[in-house]
């Protein structure tokens, strides 16, 4: 049977050893100058070389025939330890020997003198598995070591090793090899086997081994037997089921552009090519990686996936790109602790969609108003609203319609969230429905401006309570209505809570919580932490993250969603997420709707009439209309 690469290619003394040259310096030296300490801990991630450098440090110490510290490979005590029949080396893999039983054993052990060797080696491999009675059970031991006995302690979790046990040793924390030493190692193995691969697989095979020498070795066996011509980087991509950078970037494109249809076609295509949605989370934060430090510095140089040509190929800001990277990281952690990867990948992606949709770009810019008399004096729709907004556009037509807070300078003096605000104009709240639940005056913030002025005067049968219809973007129309109907639910819920409801419902959901989903449906709402209100009209799911319950309202007018919660609840209850904030935050407000609305002070008509004919400021009219509430 023939050997794997990684087996037959496994260095034997430390010439051999690619990368860890601090490592291979301090260990020879130790060996030059017989400066042999009793106890190594070599830490760092796998397939570096920590064992391999272990076990040449074991024949060097006992090599007779050192050649500038390294060993012979020629003399008897080498070839005795290559045949692997000395008793004076004692491997243990703590994954599988962690017990209080074989430490015991092992420290026995170190009380008998060599049988050949000048030094006992104790090399134990995967040392983070040991429990904690283990490590009190050989603390004694390497406080006060017989002077034979070297022990070399290998991990991937140094964490885990007790900070008493790290005190009494020396450390060495491996890196991960660089790609340039593993591509120059491969180039070299393949001329030896002579394998026929072009050099975009090899990039393909380095940049999957994650600067593991033993992955890279293992993959490149891996694909020997594919193809008896030469092996490409599209074949690398078909065995691992990995994806190319244009693929990737146009799944970016599809996000940015919130083409949700195309987005779900291409993660189900991922998933019959076997896509690895766990690494293509790290690839996609990669990329935007890559666009941020392109974006803050201006070169191409120290980029890992992108490059001159498609460096460009998709536009988002510093803000919108640490964002989306910080929902990617977020979003892995739950692929990683679920088996159902594709699903968690899907709500990343439309978490994703939600952030980019919800925090469109806004360009921060000073607009100066002129202070030109308005000729329409009369308070109506087409007066003072109008006349700010025809001096923004012209000044500034480029600007985004829903800034929520742009900073806008009138006769040399800046304030801030002034009447152009137009976040209010997507959350406008609908009068007749608070009508219903308290028959109380409208507070002026939650009108349009046009409507404070045209029905301030007004006898009160005569006011139009009908909010002006308006015309969202289509990428902004989804999520501006599910902002809207959030209040509006929530609202409508908390005011006909009902706690026999709310029991009997959390009988129900108490079933299913933290449970394994069975349909995609139930999966977002297992999560949940508690029905936090519930009536007739609906129920509230509270979580502990934004993401879970955003997907949740992104999901529930879906009809299949609604099907479920009939068949579940046993009626079609109107059903919406909320975070732990959100919660408080509407809570207030429902209180405020209990008791009476806070009413602005009255507006002074003909104040305001004069203002307008005397050419005041922008600010001076604002401060008429809303007096101190400027600015908070």
């Amino acid at each position: 049977m023939n050997k794997t690469l990684y087996r037959k290619y496994k260095p034997n003394n430390f010439s051999n050893i690619i990368g860890q040259f601090y490592i291979k310096k301090i260990l020879l030296n130790s060996l030059v100058n017989n400066m042999i300490s009793h106890a190594y801990i070599f830490s760092g991630p796998r397939g570096v070389g920590k064992t391999s450098i272990a076990r040449i440090f074991a024949k060097s110490i006992n090599c007779t025939n050192k050649i500038n510290g390294d060993a012979c490979c020629v003399c008897n005590n080498c070839k005795l330890f290559s045949s692997s029949d000395c008793m004076d080396i004692i491997e243990l893999d703590a994954a599988s020997n962690n017990g209080i039983n074989e430490i015991r054993n092992l420290i026995d052990s170190t009380k008998f003198i060599p049988n050949i060797f000048s030094k006992k080696i104790y090399i134990i491999d995967e040392a983070h598995m040991l429990t904690n009675s283990s490590w009190n059970a050989l603390l004694k031991t390497l406080e006060d070591p017989p002077k034979n006995v070297v022990f070399i302690f290998a991990t991937t979790e140094v964490n885990k090793i007790p900070l008493t046990i790290l005190s009494r040793c020396q450390r060495f924390d491996f890196e991960k090899i660089s790609n340039d030493v593993l591509k120059q190692f491969v180039h070299n193995i393949i001329t030896l086997e002579n394998i026929k691969i072009s050099s975009d697989a090899i990039d393909e095979i380095i940049s999957i081994s994650d600067g593991s020498v033993r992955d890279c070795l293992s993959i490149l066996n891996q694909t020997q037997s594919y193809s008896n011509n030469e092996i490409t980087a599209n074949d690398i991509r078909e065995i691992f089921g990995l994806l190319d950078t244009k693929s990737k970037i146009n799944l970016v494109n599809l996000i940015i552009n919130n083409d949700i249809i195309n987005i779900s076609l291409l993660i189900n295509k991922y998933e019959l090519k076997g896509v690895n949605f766990y690494k293509l989370c790290f690839q996609l934060i990669e990329i935007l990686l890559d666009k941020l430090f392109h974006i803050k510095s201006g070169s191409l140089e120290n980029l890992k996936i992108l490059n001159e040509d498609n460096i460009n190929s998709f536009d988002l800001s510093e803000k919108q790109l640490l964002s989306l990277i910080e929902i990617l990281q977020n979003g892995i952690i739950q692929i990683k602790n679920n088996i159902d990867d594709k699903f968690f990948f899907e709500l990343i992606a439309l978490n994703c969609v939600s952030y980019l949709n919800n925090n469109k770009s806004i360009v921060h810019k000073e607009i100066t108003v002129e202070n030109k008399p308005i000729n329409n004096t009369n308070l109506s729709k087409a007066n003072i609203d109008q006349s700010i907004d025809n001096e923004v556009e012209k000044n500034a037509p480029k600007i985004i319609s829903n800034i929520d807070s742009e900073e806008i300078k009138c006769s040399n003096v800046k304030f801030e969230n002034v009447v152009t605000s137009r976040k209010l104009e997507n959350k406008v709240v609908q009068k007749d429905i608070f009508q219903q639940l308290n028959n109380q005056p409208y507070s002026l913030k939650e009108m349009k401006l046009e409507n404070i002025i045209q029905n301030k005067n007004a006898p009160k049968e005569e006011q139009d309570n009908t909010p002006i219809e308006e015309t969202p973007k289509k990428e902004n129309l989804i999520l501006a209505e599910l902002d809207k109907n959030l209040v509006l639910n929530f609202s409508e819920i908390a005011f006909n809570n009902n706690n026999e409801i709310k029991a009997k419902l959390n009988l129900i959901f108490d079933n299913i919580r933290d449970t394994i989903p069975r349909n995609p449906e139930e999966a977002y709402i297992i999560d949940a932490s508690k029905i936090l209100i519930a009536s007739n009209n609906g129920f509230v799911f509270m979580f502990d993250d934004e993401m879970s319950s955003t997907n949740l309202n992104l999901i529930s007018d879906n009809e299949e969603f609604i099907l479920y919660i009939k068949e579940k609840f046993g009626s079609v209850y109107k059903v919406i997420g909320v975070t732990r904030k959100q919660a408080r935050d509407f809570s207030e407000s429902v209180k405020d709707l209990k008791r009476n609305y806070k009413v602005y002070q009255d507006v002074n008509i003909e104040k305001l009439k004069l203002k307008i004919k005397t050419n005041a400021s922008t600010k001076e009219i604002a401060l008429e209309i809303f007096g101190e509430d400027i600015g908070k």
